[in-house]
C-alpha cells in the first residue's frame, strides 16, 4: 500500500504555512484552524485539511490520508455560526464512511482498499440508500460465491490489431448445463 502523504513536497492546493493564509480574513483563518482541530479530536490521525475559499464563501474538507481530490464542500456560514462545527464533523464522518473507514486512523483500515494511479483511495460516491443497497447486494453475492452458487470465469480473445479483449462470465447456480451466464 502506497502512503499518499509526502511531507517533503507541499501540495499546491493546501495551506502548508501561515504565510499562505495572507489575503483571507483573520476570522476565516481562526475558523479553519478551529474546524481542523475539532476534526482531529473527533477523528484523530486522518490528516484533515481545510481549504478556505473566502471569495466563494466555501471551505473544502479533505483527509490527506485518503485523497486530496475527493472531499466535502461546506458553506462558511454553516460552520461559522455553530461553535460545535457539527456540519464539519458530519462532513468528516461522511468522508470516512465513503471510504469504508471510521474513528481513529489505523493503517489496517486502509488494507485492501482500491487506489488510483496517484495513490489516492477510491471513495464510494453513491448516495446513502444506494450505498446500503450495494453493500447488501455485495454481501449476498459474496455469500453465494463462498457457497459455490455463483462462479466467475474469464475468456481472453486476441483481436486482429494485437490487443486482447477479456470477457467476464458469471455462472449462477450449480448445474453447468442449465446455468445462466451473463457476459
Amino acid at each position: 500500500m502506497k502512503d499518499i502523504l509526502d511531507l517533503e513536497k507541499p501540495h499546491p492546493d493546501y495551506v502548508s504555512s501561515p504565510a499562505e493564509l495572507m489575503g483571507i480574513s483573520a476570522s476565516l483563518a481562526i475558523l479553519v484552524k478551529d474546524t481542523a482541530d475539532k476534526l482531529e479530536k473527533l477523528y484523530p490521525g486522518w490528516l484533515w485539511t481545510i481549504q478556505p475559499d473566502e471569495f466563494a464563501g466555501m471551505v473544502y474538507v479533505f483527509s490527506l490520508r485518503l485523497s486530496g481530490e475527493y472531499g466535502y464542500k461546506l458553506k462558511i456560514k454553516e460552520i461559522q455560526d455553530d461553535e460545535t462545527r457539527k456540519f464539519a464533523m458530519r462532513a468528516g464522518g461522511e468522508i470516512l464512511e465513503r471510504y469504508g473507514c471510521k474513528g481513529r486512523y489505523s493503517r489496517a483500515q486502509l488494507a485492501g482498499k482500491m487506489q488510483d494511479l496517484r495513490g489516492n483511495f477510491i471513495p464510494d460516491l453513491t448516495d446513502k440508500a444506494g450505498r446500503d443497497q450495494k453493500r447488501d447486494r455485495d454481501r449476498v453475492v459474496t455469500k453465494a460465491m463462498d457457497e459455490g452458487r455463483i462462479k466467475f470465469r474469464t475468456e481472453d480473445h486476441q483481436l486482429e490489431d494485437g490487443t486482447t479483449r477479456r470477457e467476464l462470465f458469471m455462472q449462477i447456480g450449480g448445474d453447468d448445463d442449465n446455468a445462466d451466464q451473463t457476459g
